[in-house]
């Protein structure tokens, strides 16, 4: 099953949590390329992806408008653990919203993802993951404990997905629901329904 692409084609920003080498980053740009956005942005991804324009760091961000930008592993990028990191991505998410910019996020260190930012955040992907590493009353462990409920996927507090399988929850439109993205190597053969 393929993802609707009306749940990509706006400005909502993602946040793809995983553990290490579980597609996080494939995730990002599959969804990227379905975002209907024709300005295609990479920070923090270390190889230069065809079709995507690598900026280096968020001061760049501020001269984008109307695009996606694809922030691999955006605790590399935002010191999530200081007040000051947590403020500056309150402020990118606030910023992109205004300037039709849609963020997709990835990182595998969820418990550094603060209530302010889980306000703004309302589209969850997620691969494979141990769900005991989410912090408890944290939007994604709510969603992943509570709201998504597919047992052959979450049992002993794990989610079983093979690779190239992601959960997806959409705040907004109350869309969730176990998707396919084709394959794994990047920009090869995707297609989406």
């Amino acid at each position: 099953m393929n993802i609707d692409k009306t749940e990509l084609q706006n400005n909502k920003p993602v946040m793809i949590l995983g553990n290490v080498n579980t597609g996080k980053s494939n995730l990002a740009f599959y969804l990227a390329d379905h975002s209907g956005f024709k300005d295609k942005y990479t920070l923090g991804y270390p190889k230069e992806i065809e079709g995507y324009k690598n900026i280096t760091n968020l001061q760049a961000v501020i001269r984008i408008q109307n695009a996606v930008i694809v922030i691999d592993e955006v605790d590399n990028v935002i010191d999530m653990t200081s007040a000051y990191g947590k403020k500056v991505l309150k402020e990118l998410l606030k910023f992109t919203a205004h300037q039709n910019v849609k963020l997709i996020m990835n990182t595998q260190l969820s418990q550094f993802i603060s209530r302010v930012a889980e306000a703004f955040i309302n589209c969850w992907a997620f691969t494979e993951i141990d769900v005991t590493t989410l912090k408890m009353q944290s939007k994604p462990r709510i969603i992943l404990k509570n709201i998504i409920t597919m047992p052959e996927i979450i049992r002993n507090n794990d989610m079983h997905l093979p690779i190239g399988r992601f959960i997806w929850y959409n705040e907004y439109t109350k869309t969730s629901g176990c998707y396919d993205f084709p394959n794994m190597e990047i920009k090869k053969d995707w297609v989406i329904g």
